[in-house]
């Protein structure tokens, strides 16, 4: 799986439908991946920061090639990358929390 599938999977919410396309729960539609490009596009990506900022995530940049998700920074060449970047590492902080965890103490 990729960064954008993680993404989309973990902070959107969506469900995989097809090889190509996503069921978007909250609004009862299809996306196809042609059609949902935050790599490329800004509009795409600022779905990504909008659905954070419902959770309680600050967000912050310098305006053209670094984000910040609350403590975790993201970079890239545009501000999309630098969205996708820090979402993803975002994810991987929330896991990484997880896996020293002993489940038998639970």
């Amino acid at each position: 799986m990729n960064r954008k599938e993680e993404i989309i999977r973990e902070i959107l919410g969506w469900k995989k439908h097809t090889k190509n396309s996503w069921y978007n729960v909250e609004k009862d539609e299809f996306i196809h991946d042609s059609y949902f490009m935050p790599e490329k596009y800004l509009e795409h990506a600022l779905v990504i920061v909008e659905k954070l900022k419902m959770f309680g995530v600050n967000y912050q940049t310098n305006g053209t090639s670094e984000v910040k998700f609350d403590d975790v920074t993201g970079r890239g060449e545009t501000l999309p990358e630098a969205i996708i970047n820090a979402a993803y590492y975002l994810i991987l902080k929330f896991y990484s929390q997880f896996e020293n965890t002993n489940y038998n103490q639970i």
